[in-house]
């Protein structure tokens, strides 16, 4: 992904929310494990990140009240920068095929960061895929890498 020219962002390391939302070094302690993974791959630590669950989850909430409110300023302090989505497939859930394609191109917006997952389980997303990017095309959107110039999307903190 990183040869043909995509933007690589960090995310995190278990993807258990009990425990990088337990505290803010243990966020840290996390995304310095992901880095480390990135950077013997690409050569560098990338300065994107995306919060597990947004930053806008509520469930972090469960593990330590206002760590996102905390977070979104010491990653920012830290020389990261977070992004989040204002569109997405729904394959968080379960979805067919043609409701991912549908929730994608759903999204009206002049910057358009769509949320999708990928992993074994999520083959109606690889599936659904070039009919977004088509119907993307088609209504004139370009699809660039994510860098320092870019419109940034970030949710609303809830905790």
């Amino acid at each position: 992904a990183y040869d043909r020219g995509n933007t690589i962002a960090l995310h995190s390391y278990t993807h258990e929310y009990d425990q990088i939302y337990a505290s803010v070094d243990a966020f840290f302690e996390d995304l310095d494990q992901i880095a480390a993974v990135v950077q013997e791959q690409i050569g560098y630590v990338p300065c994107f990140i995306r919060f597990p669950g947004g930053a806008s989850n509520g469930v972090s909430r469960h593990y330590c009240e206002g760590i996102m409110t905390a977070l979104s300023q010491e990653v920012q302090a830290r020389g990261y920068q977070y992004w989040d989505w204002n569109a997405a497939t729904g394959d968080g859930e379960s979805v067919t095929t043609e409701e991912s394609i549908a929730n994608a191109l759903s999204a009206e917006s002049q910057t358009i960061v769509l949320l999708c997952h990928d992993g074994e389980l999520k083959e109606t997303t690889v599936e659904a895929l070039p009919a977004i990017i088509e119907g993307f095309q088609e209504r004139g959107y370009v699809f660039k890498p994510i860098d320092r110039t870019s419109t940034v999307v970030h949710h609303e903190i809830f905790n």
